[in-house]
């Protein structure tokens, strides 16, 4: 295969990508070469190649030549550029124009470098220049928070949230929660898990739920198990129709049940017509 084979790009980002999963960099680097016509995809596709294939000079160095050439990175491209905080500064610096998805791959390529203070001054930047953020862009900054002591800065965030209409994103809480861990203000944590139930319920994220649930004991294994807690987690279990990991819930509670409680396990029962469950539920309810 010569190098002076023009393929079309998306054959040709193919090939790239075929060649750079079986370890065939040259190729891969040949077809790159051949090709007259060259997408965002393609370009990341060959960074990926050298960056994952342990050559991070040459992914940067090809990052470098597709800005020469005014090609617009992704958010992808941005972030597999494997390279040290002073190289990604540079890169950071000469972009001129940055719309929603290069002001996330920026703060995400700070806080993973854990060069915090920068990735706070993004964020900041891109609030002032009037570009939206987005749940991607606060699930980032999410990130960052947790790892220094900005718990208020946090607090901002989570009203940021909800002011854009992502609090209830399953990432944004994910990071919420994570956050409030982190600084050990376990009402706030749990305040977000409660209104991760619905999302959870609906979406059958049951795992999810679940790591939410051992991860506030994790936190607080000396503290009992709010009521709320159990509710939230039955609540969920019953909607995704998993009744029989509900009523294990109820039996491992450390207080007497509510009436609420066996009321929506008996809901989901007849939702998912299971009668033995269902019987157990109303006896437990008439004592």
């Amino acid at each position: 295969m010569g190098c002076r084979r023009m393929w079309w790009w998306p054959v040709g980002t193919g090939l790239i990508n075929m060649y750079a999963k079986c370890r065939g960099l040259e190729k891969a680097r040949r077809v790159f070469d051949g090709m007259q016509e060259r997408s965002d995809v393609t370009w990341t596709t060959v960074i990926v190649a050298f960056s994952r294939d342990g050559l991070p000079h040459e992914a940067m160095n090809m990052f470098r030549k597709m800005k020469r050439l005014r090609e617009k990175p992704n958010i992808v491209t941005f972030n597999e550029c494997k390279c040290s905080l002073e190289d990604y500064e540079r890169i950071y610096s000469c972009i001129e124009k940055r719309d929603q998805v290069l002001w996330n791959a920026s703060i995400a390529g700070f806080s993973h470098l854990e060069h915090n203070e920068k990735a706070f001054e993004c964020f900041l930047d891109m609030i002032r220049s009037g570009v939206a953020c987005n749940c991607m862009t606060l699930t980032c900054i999410l990130r960052t928070i947790g790892m220094v002591s900005c718990l208020e800065f946090g607090k901002q965030v989570h009203a940021l949230a909800f002011k854009i209409d992502v609090g209830i994103n399953l990432h944004v809480q994910n990071g919420l929660v994570s956050m409030y861990g982190r600084f050990s203000v376990i009402s706030d944590a749990k305040n977000v898990f409660f209104t991760m139930k619905e999302p959870f319920s609906h979406s059958g994220l049951i795992k999810e739920g679940l790591k939410y649930y051992y991860f506030i004991r994790k936190l607080y294994p000396n503290n009992p198990i709010s009521m709320n807690l159990y509710s939230s987690l039955i609540d969920m279990f019953g909607r995704a129709g998993y009744i029989y990991e509900a009523e294990a819930f109820i039996r491992s509670m450390q207080y007497l049940p509510r009436p609420s409680i066996y009321k929506s396990l008996l809901s989901a029962c007849k939702l998912y017509e299971n009668l033995e469950v269902g019987k157990w539920a109303s006896q437990r309810l008439l004592e």
